[in-house]
């Protein structure tokens, strides 16, 4: 139910029905004459801007629903809607005030966008936003100077286990990957899933081969402990393929492309170690 909020021409509160009882937590009798500036910070009398008069900000508000920040009794931010409607009643101007408390729209929108950008499974980043994410590190380390490293890793013995023990076993398994990652690397850095059992990883500001190295070997050694799917032990390794700005490739896709050769090279040369791209 929508609230109702009648204000005079200087923005006092003079009606306020249950459902805007509801949603602020004031009851009508304590927010009788009150200004509006109680219930949302955009329509408090420093509001306005460049000499914008209170009157002329309630009147630009029109008929539209306009979001904004509303606050409830013991300043609880929220998000809502307001739409405003002048009246004219015995010669007296008044503005009627229709309110809409939109929080879960609000939080759908934002597991829709997140959803979006990010794996279902994991919650790590996908491919699409791991790309504008090495694309935005690869603008900041050109006009730092800085080195960075893609990883592209794809598991050992995934298809075994997910064939074995079945898809909730495999789904427990990416999971306990993406988090046993995400805890060997900085938080800095940045892990995506691009699907599958494959993952990416950019490590920023490193020195060169040699921390990249590291983190790989690193990596490597944190996935061999057996992960407890349910009861049951599951191993697997991991080959990793690595492409260094600037020194293989200027572009996120060319930096890619070739951490994808690398982790190939990777798979041939027997597996659960790792491989640079050639220069």
């Amino acid at each position: 139910m929508d609230g109702i909020i009648t204000l005079d021409e200087s923005g006092r509160i003079e009606g306020f029905n249950p459902a805007a009882e509801k949603i602020f937590g004031y009851s009508q009798q304590a927010i009788q004459g009150q200004d509006i500036g109680m219930l949302t910070s955009n329509l408090a009398q420093d509001a306005a801007q460049q000499g914008v008069q209170r009157t002329a900000l309630l009147e630009q508000l029109g008929q539209r629903g306009v979001e904004m920040q509303g606050k409830r009794q013991g300043g609880e931010p929220f998000p809502m809607e307001l739409s405003l409607s002048e009246m004219h009643l015995g010669g007296v101007r008044y503005f009627i005030g229709i309110v809409r408390d939109i929080t879960e729209r609000k939080q759908a929108e934002e597991k829709i966008a997140h959803l979006a950008h990010h794996d279902f499974l994991t919650g790590l980043p996908n491919r699409a936003y791991f790309s504008e994410i090495l694309a935005h590190s690869i603008a900041l380390s050109g006009r730092s100077h800085s080195k960075l490293a893609v990883m592209f890793l794809d598991l050992d013995g995934f298809k075994k286990i997910n064939d074995t023990l079945g898809h909730e076993a495999g789904d427990l398994l990416l999971q306990g990957v993406a988090q046993r990652l995400g805890e060997t690397v900085r938080k800095s850095d940045v892990v995506a899933r691009i699907g599958g059992d494959e993952f990416i990883l950019l490590l920023e500001n490193i020195a060169g081969t040699e921390n990249a190295a590291a983190v790989a070997q690193k990596i490597i050694a944190n996935l061999a402990t057996p992960f407890d799917l349910d009861g049951t032990p599951g191993r697997v390794g991991a080959s990793i393929g690595i492409a260094l700005y600037p020194q293989h490739g200027e572009s996120a896709e060319e930096l890619l492309r070739r951490a994808d050769e690398a982790m190939y090279q990777s798979k041939q040369s027997g597996k659960n170690t790792y491989r640079f791209t050639s220069d």
